[in-house]
């Protein structure tokens, strides 16, 4: 009778990086993403603007960020793996990892730049940044895993 097992452990160093590099850059473009969103949400439902709550304590807007992008690196780095897989397979993992990480990166790049048009007032900068995060971020997952997948 044959019994098939299954267990995780650590990737190897490289695929370890890479990863940590995809999670950080996929949380350095969510953040804007969700914090954007969140800040029309809550001008929404309250009296306050969007400028009233972005001056409201801009430290706990540059901690946060901060706090992100690390949870998206250490999330990255101990990201686990199944042992069992094939040399193929991981380095079919390891490149379309590779290549999403790439990819994020010039869609950080971007971001900036692509937010910035047609704004007039910080609404139209938060929607903007809500749209375009969120747009990059599903076409290139969608794209580096069904490559990977």
């Amino acid at each position: 009778m044959n019994a098939e097992y299954i267990r995780t452990s650590r990737p190897p160093k490289e695929t370890r990086l890479i990863t940590a590099f995809q999670w950080m850059i996929s949380a350095a473009l969510l953040f804007p993403t969700v914090g954007s969103g969140v800040v029309l949400v809550a001008s929404n439902v309250t009296s306050w603007s969007p400028t009233e709550l972005l001056l409201w304590s801009p430290r706990l807007l540059e901690l946060l960020f901060v706090f992100t992008i690390l949870g998206g690196l250490v999330s990255g780095a101990y990201w686990p793996v199944f042992n069992g897989h094939s040399t193929a397979r991981e380095q079919a993992l390891f490149e379309s990892r590779r290549r999403s990480a790439m990819m994020l990166s010039g869609g950080l790049a971007l971001f900036g730049v692509l937010s910035l048009l047609n704004v007039t007032t910080v609404t139209d900068l938060l929607q903007n940044m809500f749209v375009v995060g969120s747009t990059m971020l599903v076409c290139i997952y969608m794209y580096a895993y069904e490559v990977g997948g």
